[in-house]
């Protein structure tokens, strides 16, 4: 009996441990599992913001590749609400309410090297030294999880192809008239000795160029019609030269740089069929109510330096625009495509840079352009008239070159994970 006893209580003893065990091992499980979820909770919230971060970067150099920031007036400034309406579709940024966001440019030179050694995001926000490199500095953050990346990014861009020395081009027919100076060169910039600025005209019938009146074109100046001379000697000006070989439109202007100078001006700074009534902060308003064709640019804001940049205007019917007051500078030119029958031109300002239009050209009042008018001609001939003049500007010309961005892109081996703070 007492041997059965011995054995029943051992027993005993087994089960309860047994029993103690299988309980620590319940609260291990349960307690590596909970771990686990909280751990993935975390490395989910950590993954959806790494993401994030990602989007923010690559919506920055977005930003930066439609507007680089060649001065201070364009330093670039990142709005959190823009980029969620963007990155979110179809509602789902409302179940994100509590995600924040937020992008830092500044170049990659130092602002104050004799108070610390360290670019970062207290230096310049614009691309000081002028070598189209910059950094993008991006944070998401959601509750207790944040991402912040950092990256150097390098712009890449392609001239607009208009041949150095170039003031004018019409791919038809040439009218002149008026007392003017039609064709000169800006009296700020000094040429080389022998340059020779040129002006195009490939039509090439007998009335290839017509003038009418006194204008002249600058000695240095020569003007290339493909059609034959007038019957009447009398008839031409000095220094328009005649059954000449013109360049192909195509050899003045490349067509992939006006593709990518229309995907450059939107939004803000591209118009269609509702040009003439949009208002826009980059520089155009209405310069007469009662006239829905007119728009003109805005006189400079100082604050900004000028008024740089693609403006791209795509409507049927003939294009008005007029220019009162200076609109850009040489070293900030701007770049406007017409996509229209034609441009008309009015006021006394003054305007720097390139002018394409894809229709015929067409100026009656006394605009000044500083850099190079290029029109592929249409259902009528080009003219140039009373006393508006185009003065060549190499300045200009040599500041268009790397105007027309084609991509941002990170430069290899600078892309860095930062601590979140």
């Amino acid at each position: 009996m007492r041997r059965a006893h011995e054995e029943s209580g051992a027993a005993l003893i087994l089960i309860i441990a047994v029993i103690a065990l299988l309980a620590v091992l319940a609260m291990t499980l349960a307690t590596l599992t909970v771990n686990a979820m909280q751990t993935t909770s975390r490395d989910r919230q950590q993954i959806k913001t790494f993401d994030v971060a990602e989007g923010v970067l690559d919506d920055a150099m977005a930003q930066l590749s439609s507007e680089w920031p060649s001065s201070e007036a364009f330093a670039p400034v990142f709005v959190q609400d823009n980029f969620k309406s963007r990155f979110f579709a179809g509602g789902v940024g409302s179940q994100y309410a509590d995600l924040q966001v937020q992008a830092w440019f500044y170049d990659d030179q130092n602002e104050n090297p004799a108070e610390d050694q360290i670019i970062n995001s207290q230096d310049y926000n614009w691309d000081k030294n002028g070598n189209d490199r910059m950094y993008i500095e991006v944070l998401a953050r959601r509750g207790d999880q944040a991402t912040r990346l950092r990256a150097l990014v390098q712009r890449d861009s392609i001239p607009p192809g208009v041949p150095e020395g170039v003031a004018f081009y019409t791919a038809s027919k040439l009218w002149t008239h008026g007392g003017s100076q039609a064709i000169g060169v800006d009296p700020s910039v000094t040429l080389p000795e022998g340059f020779v600025v040129k002006g195009y005209a490939g039509g090439t019938t007998s009335d290839a160029y017509r003038n009418s009146g006194s204008v002249v074109f600058a000695a240095n100046v020569s003007v290339y019609v493909a059609g034959p001379a007038p019957a009447d000697p009398s008839e031409s000006p000095l220094n328009v030269v005649y059954s000449q070989p013109v360049p192909s439109l195509d050899q003045v202007v490349n067509p992939a740089v006006l593709t990518s100078m229309k995907q450059m001006a939107g939004p803000n700074n591209y118009y269609s069929t509702d040009y003439a009534t949009r208002l826009s902060t980059s520089g155009f308003r209405p310069s007469n109510p009662a006239d829905p064709e007119s728009i003109s640019p805005m006189p400079p804001d100082t604050s900004r330096d000028d008024l740089s940049g693609p403006v791209f205007i795509e409507t049927t019917g003939e294009v008005g625009l007029s220019i009162s007051d200076q609109f850009n500078s040489p070293k900030h030119p701007g770049i406007l495509v017409v996509k229209a029958d034609g441009l008309k031109l009015t006021g006394n300002g003054d305007y720097y840079g390139l002018i394409i239009v894809e229709g015929y050209f067409i100026d009656l009042g006394t605009v000044t352009v500083h850099g190079a008018v290029i029109c592929t001609g249409g259902i009528k001939d080009s003219e140039l008239g009373g006393d508006q003049t185009i003065l060549y500007n190499d300045t200009a010309w040599q500041y268009l070159q790397d105007s027309v961005s084609v991509a941002v892109r990170v430069v290899p081996n600078s892309w860095r994970e930062l601590p979140a703070q």
